[in-house]
Parts: structure tokens; sequence; C-alpha cells
């Protein structure tokens, strides 16, 4: 029967991801009965107008369950339904982050949808020239919006992770979070190519594949930052020591 070994160092993707499978695999009803469950409670709160945002901070909820649940699997106990609610007072961190990343996305969208309508809207001299000034801007405008997006990734990659499992500061967090990402940039584009895959896989399946597929992806991108922050936040020392990574483009 396969079990979950502690990681001794920073993991690969792929060792991240084989770490996710025994936990899932054992325990796949669980995670499919909770995906569904937070899937159903997640349509009630968006279908009720008004409460957009509402629906976006109460995603944050699944990575908090998902964390949990494989806190205590890697733990080498057996998973209950019980753990995917055992949230930690550092929970109430997690909302703080989102409304963080919610007014930098809202500081970024606003210059770029004026942008976007002065270039889509503006009176041309003539037909050719302004159709080509427009192509040019909105295509300007898309391509920065795709490094916003993917700038915004890097940051956040661990940002969930750092804010339930730290007490520092959330200054410090948000700085842990930038460092980190970049740190590991390489294993990070990866887990993102990994994630979209596995995704396309569980909708192909009748969508119903996502159940298993989902907790695949949230459970490597755990295994893959508990192996760079083993232990309490008291033993990180990323800035002078920062984790070997495989994937690390420097």
């Amino acid at each position: 029967m396969d079990t979950l070994t502690p990681a001794l160092q920073p993991e690969s993707v792929g060792e991240s991801l084989s770490r996710a499978w025994v936990a899932v695999k054992a325990n796949i009803w669980l995670f499919a009965g909770f995906l569904l469950l937070f899937s159903i409670a997640y349509f009630v709160v968006a279908v009720i107008p008004l409460i957009n945002i509402g629906a976006y901070l109460f995603s944050f909820i699944l990575p908090v369950s998902m964390y949990t649940a494989f806190e205590a699997a890697d733990g080498g106990r057996e998973i209950r339904f019980s753990d995917f609610f055992a949230w930690t007072p550092q929970t109430s961190r997690l909302l703080v982050g989102a409304l963080i990343m919610i007014a930098i996305t809202i500081a970024f969208f606003i210059p770029v949808l004026l942008a976007f309508l002065f270039f889509g809207f503006s009176i041309p001299t003539s037909a050719s020239a302004g159709s080509a000034f427009a192509t040019t801007g909105l295509v300007a405008v898309g391509i920065l919006c795709l490094i916003f997006g993917f700038v915004l990734g890097v940051f956040s990659f661990s940002l969930s992770f750092l804010l339930l499992t730290t007490d520092k500061s959330m200054g410090e967090t948000l700085r842990l979070s930038w460092k980190t990402g970049w740190q590991n940039l390489g294993g990070i584009i990866l887990w993102a190519l990994l994630a979209i895959g596995l995704y396309f896989i569980g909708m192909i399946a009748l969508i119903i594949g996502v159940l298993v597929t989902m907790p695949l992806i949230f459970g490597t991108r755990y295994f893959f930052l508990r192996s760079r922050f083993p232990g309490t936040a008291e033993n990180w020392d990323l800035e002078t020591h920062p984790p070997s990574d495989p994937y690390r483009l420097s």
C-alpha cells in the first residue's frame, strides 16, 4: 500500500504530483464529496444578485479546506471529512489577502479600461490610419493584461499557503510570497501547465473528472510548497538560504 513519506528537500512538480496522487487515491470519495458540496454552495452564492465579489471571496474557502486536508494526510493519518473544515484563526488572514488581490487588480484595470476605451473609440483622421492605430493599441493592451496576469499569478502562487501557515505580518507575507514566486518560477510554470492539462482531462471526463483532477492540482501545489517551507515559519530563512529548486531559472 502506498504511503506518504516526509519530504526531506524541495520537491519537483512530478514528485509533488506523486505524493498528491497517493493522498487523493486513498480518500477519493471524501475529496469528491467535498468538492461537490463546495460547488453547490458556490453556485448558490454566485447567482445571488450584486454579490459577485462575495462569490470571489467565497472561493478562497477552497484552498483553505484543501490544504488542511492534505496537511492531515501529510501528517500520516487518515483524512476525515471534518478535516476540510479544520480552519485555524489564520483563515481570517486569507480574507485580507483576497481583498488585497482585488485592490491590486482594480488598480491595474482602471487605467487599462481607460486605455481600451481610448483605443477602441478614438476618432481617427482617416479610416486606414485609425484602424491601424486602434488595432495596435488594443493588441498592446491585451499583451499588457497577459503580462499582469502572469506576474500576479507568480506573486500569489504561495500567498494562500503562507497566509495559513505563518503568523508573519501581512507586509512580510506579501514580500515572502513575491520572493518565493520568482525563486521558483520554473516550477510554477510547470505546475500551471500541469494544472491546465489536469483540468482539461477532468472536463473531458464528463466534467465529473474534475472532482478528481482538482484535488490533484491543489495537492501538487500543497506538497510543492510544503517541501519548501517545512516545519514552522520560524525555521524559514529564505533570505539567506533559498531552497534549491531543480526548475529555478537563474
